[in-house]
């Protein structure tokens, strides 16, 4: 399965024992085959770990990596390291996607020679459809398409990173990751980075991507402080 991936889903854990199978369920499913899924169980103390080794033992394109608790960051960039895929994504292990999720945003980036494409979600369990504000179904550079939104200072459109499908080697060859020393806005900072490296960018109005808002102590949710400025400071 290591040769010639298609995709790597990167997979982020911690203490999320009553939601990982549901969103490792989802990947297996998708419709979209040739994937590899990369777990990064960030020294989970509950039931987690196991659960994800249970799936890397039942299934040959599951592979669960366990290291010392570094937060979200660190995880993602764990598992950026290990992905061997032409394109690589990003899920939060409470949250699940749908059916055709991959296979949409992987058609569109062969489909228009793209490094990111940009997509729409739901908020689970409530079901409601949360829509970007980027130009639509137009390939734009990554900054013609910063340039062009209305509101990129006051939306959230650059902060999920799991929306959003990257060709991996725009990310490795530019060293772009994660800045572990920030725990508020680290994926608009990520993304950001990507978007001023990246030649062809789409957004499209598909949703496919669920994002379990009913879980208070989520992987990554985080309530907007001031402390949001003064740490991406260590960033800029």
């Amino acid at each position: 399965m290591k040769n010639n991936v298609d995709i790597s889903v990167v997979v982020i854990v911690y203490n999320i024992e009553q939601y990982i199978k549901k969103c490792l369920d989802s990947i297996i499913n998708q419709t979209k085959k040739n994937i590899e899924i990369i777990i990064v169980d960030d020294e989970s103390s509950d039931s987690s770990g196991k659960i994800c080794d249970e799936y890397s033992k039942k299934y040959d394109n599951i592979y669960t990596y366990h290291k010392k608790n570094g937060g979200p960051s660190s995880s993602r960039n764990f598992g950026l390291k290990k992905a061997t895929g032409k394109y690589i994504c990003f899920v939060d292990g409470d949250d699940f996607i749908l059916d055709d999720f991959i296979e949409n945003l992987y058609d569109t980036l062969e489909k228009y020679q793209l490094d990111i494409v940009v997509s729409n979600h739901y908020t689970y369990p409530n079901k409601e459809k949360a829509m970007n504000h980027f130009t639509k179904n137009k390939v734009l550079s990554g900054f013609e398409m910063i340039n062009s939104h209305p509101c990129i200072h006051s939306s959230n459109d650059l902060n999920p990173v799991w929306r959003l499908m990257f060709k991996t080697e725009l990310l490795k060859n530019n060293n772009i990751k994660f800045n572990e020393e920030i725990t508020i806005g680290e994926d608009f900072v990520f993304n950001l980075n990507a978007f001023l490296k990246a030649e062809k960018v789409m957004a499209i109005s598909y949703a496919g991507y669920m994002y379990n808002i009913g879980r208070q102590d989520s992987l990554t949710r985080n309530e907007f402080k001031i402390s949001y400025e003064t740490s991406l400071e260590k960033q800029y």
